[in-house]
């Protein structure tokens, strides 16, 4: 009987240059691939750091859709993604909050209308 890997799912924007993208190929680089099976969501395949992912690590399919949250919307729309417009321009008169409630371990949305 083999061993059961655990798996775990990653999801990023890019990796650029920056300490979060830095972490993150630390972690990929330190883990014992014999007991993991990595799932990495790179929204935007871009940014330095893509050539460092280790080749162990299923990086899953970009999706267009998802490449374009950071956009400008006229970019968007520019990409053919009208659904991530129309959801931009929804929630434009909202306005979020954001309570942190780090003794309890969570952080917490609350949306309001403005």
């Amino acid at each position: 009987m083999g061993i059961t890997k655990k798996r775990i799912f990653i999801s990023m924007h890019y990796l650029e240059l920056g300490g979060a993208e830095m972490s993150l190929i630390g972690l990929l680089q330190a883990l014992d691939y014999s007991k993991y099976k990595v799932d990495l969501f790179i929204h935007r395949h871009q940014g330095e750091l893509m050539q460092f992912i280790p080749k162990e690590v299923n990086l899953l399919p970009e999706i267009s859709a998802y490449a374009c949250i950071e956009s400008t919307m006229l970019e968007a729309l520019w990409k053919g993604q009208i659904r991530v417009v129309l959801g931009r321009l929804k929630t434009r008169g909202e306005v979020w909050t954001i309570s942190r409630k780090f003794e309890g371990g969570y952080v917490q949305r609350h949306k309001s209308a403005s």
